[in-house]
């Protein structure tokens, strides 16, 4: 148990070592030559605008992943759902990133994801505070992320239901927005005009349609389902634990319903577009897993929940292996 409580205190010591640790585990393809050779792209409106190679894109992924689970640990606290200086989150999530590779390169889904981030952090805090300003701010970067993948439209109506579970739905948040929306959609109009890009806009959104996915055209590694089976495994299981606490301590169940409820999301809205959203949907599996973790290591301090943890990390380094070595 003394490993589990060293992890929940506020260390800088253990915090550097497992940053080391991690910054190992991310960059360990280039030691076993497992890079792709190909140059990592960003598009925009379809169209590449930026080019540079895997190393750059995996050094640049590396900052944007340690920034953003900081950001969502601060989040956290700040919402009282883990105690205060507990930086557990963020370690897990660094980990759960080193050891997948989709979740390495900095690219159009890096991008178009961590604009889902910011505006599902602004959507976890409209309960507390300034809802109307944050309803904006959740459609405002939701729209910006449909420039670099369109398919993004797909979750604004998502949104809408997650106002409701999150007891935020009301007549000032609707409508702020949709001021979101039309603000983005004027703004993106007048440059478009101004620029003389109007027909690019419009062929890029012309391209939304709705296909069901054939998942025998799939092709995956069988160790990419293990992984899978792995962290699917262990979310449900924190899932159904922090359910049966949450319930009888009577505390925010409704964060954790609608938590819950996102990854059915990504998976209806994967199905249904017949694109190439399972790099989201990975990445959200790891930010989902990292928070139920969280969760649960954080009030089941017990040698099971110790063991529990070190099976969950060997069998992440283990797939890590396994996967740069196949």
């Amino acid at each position: 148990m003394k490993f589990q409580q060293q992890l929940l205190k506020f260390n800088y010591t253990t915090i550097v070592l497992i940053q080391i640790v991690c910054t190992l585990l991310w960059f360990l393809p280039f030691f076993f030559g497992k890079v792709p050779e190909n140059s990592v792209s960003i598009s925009f409106l379809g169209n590449n605008i930026i080019e540079y190679k895997p190393l750059t894109a995996t050094v640049i992924q590396y900052f944007f992943v340690s920034i953003f689970g900081y950001i969502i640990n601060f989040t956290l606290e700040k919402l009282k759902l883990i105690p205060l200086h507990n930086h557990l989150f963020y370690i897990c999530f660094l980990f759960l990133c080193s050891i997948t590779s989709y979740a390495q390169f900095f690219n159009t889904t890096a991008i178009s994801f961590f604009l889902l981030l910011i505006a599902l952090h602004n959507l976890m805090k409209m309960f507390q505070s300034e809802a109307v300003f944050r309803a904006f701010n959740c459609m405002l970067f939701l729209s910006v992320a449909t420039l670099f993948n369109i398919e993004y439209l797909w979750f604004i109506p998502f949104f809408w239901i997650a106002f409701i579970q999150l007891k935020a739905f009301t007549k000032n948040t609707f409508f702020a927005s949709i001021f979101g929306l039309v603000t983005f959609t004027v703004a993106l109009i007048l440059t478009a005009y101004i620029t003389d890009t109007l027909p690019i806009v419009e062929n890029y959104f012309s391209m939304i349609k709705v296909v069901y996915f054939d998942f025998k055209n799939m092709s995956v590694k069988s160790i990419d389902i293990i992984g899978f089976f792995i962290f699917i495994t262990f979310l449900f299981y924190y899932i159904f634990i922090c359910f049966i606490h949450r319930y009888e301590q009577n505390k925010n169940i409704y964060i954790y319903t609608f938590l819950s409820t996102i990854f059915v999301i990504f998976i209806i809205v994967f199905y249904i577009i017949n694109s190439h959203l399972y790099r989201e949907i990975c990445l959200l599996l790891l930010l989902l897993t990292s928070v139920f973790s969280t969760f649960y290591y954080n009030f089941k301090q017990t040698k099971s929940s110790n063991i529990i943890l070190l099976i969950f990390m060997g069998l992440g380094i283990f797939y890590r292996i396994i996967f740069l070595l196949t």
